[in-house]
């Protein structure tokens, strides 16, 4: 049936079936077409969010500080595998080989104080101070005699003042590494330690009170040099944990 008027003309009588399907079939392509266009967008940033993050994985792992292959325990009753090489220290003394390896451990063989841990023991004995303040100390001040003033000898800015090294006095300089380690090693003997207990051992708090004496400008910074010191000091007396 069909009704008209002036202006338009409506008709009543059911359209076909043949007249809708092609519409919902192109509706139905349609939408399967844009099922990949949507979703390969999706997926390729889901890729990309994957590579980076296990990029980053990657780096940061690269960057952390990784233990040394040097850094073993010296009190095992084993001997250890250094590299290519079977090292055991049973019946000696293991610190002068403790101090050798937390230098290497850092700067390979850069440090010249690693190849004197045998005159520290020995120095640092007869002085009766704790053998680890010297290291640490020089580790602090010049990366075990990295970063030193000229044929100075000097890897623990002992009487090095700022006034010192502008002026360039030379009361710093010494004639060796062993009369460089002597030095300082009485030094801490004779105008530190007894401000300290050490009788088991120093700890920060100690630490600190040499500080307060040695490099006074530091405690008002903070303490970044009784930081350091302890650090460092911590670091060698981990090497002489047992292995279990």
């Amino acid at each position: 049936m069909v009704l008209k008027s002036e202006l338009f003309t409506i008709s009543l009588e059911e359209q076909p079936s043949s007249a809708i399907k092609p519409k919902r079939i192109f509706r139905f392509k349609s939408f399967m077409f844009l099922i990949p266009v949507i979703s390969i967008p999706i997926i390729s940033l889901s890729l990309i969010a994957l590579v980076y993050a296990s990029n980053n994985t990657s780096y940061a792992s690269s960057t952390t500080k990784q233990p040394s292959p040097l850094f073993y325990s010296l009190f095992s009753a084993k001997p250890k595998v250094l590299g290519a090489t079977t090292q055991g220290f049973e019946g000696e003394d293991p610190r002068p080989h403790i101090i050798k390896q937390f230098y290497q451990g850092y700067y390979g063989n850069n440090a010249p104080l690693a190849d004197y841990g045998d005159f520290i023991v020995e120095s640092a004995d007869k002085w009766k101070i704790d053998w680890r303040l010297i290291p640490a100390i020089g580790m602090c001040e010049s990366n075990g005699g990295k970063s030193i003033p000229e044929d100075s000898y000097n890897a623990w800015g002992w009487a090095a003042s700022e006034r010192d090294l502008a002026e360039k006095t030379g009361n710093y300089n010494n004639n060796s590494w062993e009369a460089g380690i002597e030095r300082v090693t009485k030094g801490l003997a004779t105008s530190y330690y007894h401000l300290i207990n050490a009788s088991d051992g120093i700890d920060f708090d100690e630490i600190w009170t040499i500080m307060r004496k040695y490099t006074p400008p530091s405690e008002a910074k903070g303490g970044p040099w009784a930081k350091c010191v302890w650090q460092y000091y911590s670091e060698l007396t981990e090497f002489q944990t047992p292995a279990r």
